[in-house]
């Protein structure tokens, strides 16, 4: 019988997701105009330099999930389609209204809303 290899990677084989991030946030960084989205990917890869053609496949879908979760975060942001560029630290802080003690937003909607201002007629 043929031995069956082991699925699960080991620690040291996968990457940690904050481990992308860093790479791709100094990647945005070290430049001053929007970059494309698969350039960037694609150099990330080339860099890392994985051994199979799967564990490459593998980490283009790994980067492409740390970059929704930059793009959702607000770290970073498209330019048109396919560019993405670094937004500024004071640009990516989100202020969180708090709660009155009526459970009302001042101005905003409550927790599970869109988090955009609600205006009164």
């Amino acid at each position: 019988m043929a031995s069956q290899q082991s699925v699960i990677p080991s620690a040291s084989e996968e990457p940690s997701d904050n481990r992308h991030d860093r790479i791709l946030v100094q990647r945005l960084r070290g430049h001053s105009k929007p970059l494309k989205l698969w350039s960037l990917v694609h150099a990330v890869v080339q860099e890392q330099n994985p051994p199979t053609r799967e564990a490459r496949r593998t980490m283009v879908s790994q980067l492409l999930c740390r970059i929704r979760f930059l793009l959702r975060l607000g770290v970073i942001a498209r330019s048109g389609k396919t560019h993405l560029y670094l937004k500024e630290a004071s640009q990516s802080l989100v202020p969180t209204p708090l709660l009155t003690a009526t459970g009302m937003t001042d101005g905003y909607q409550a927790a599970g809303g869109s988090g955009r201002k609600v205006f009164k007629a």
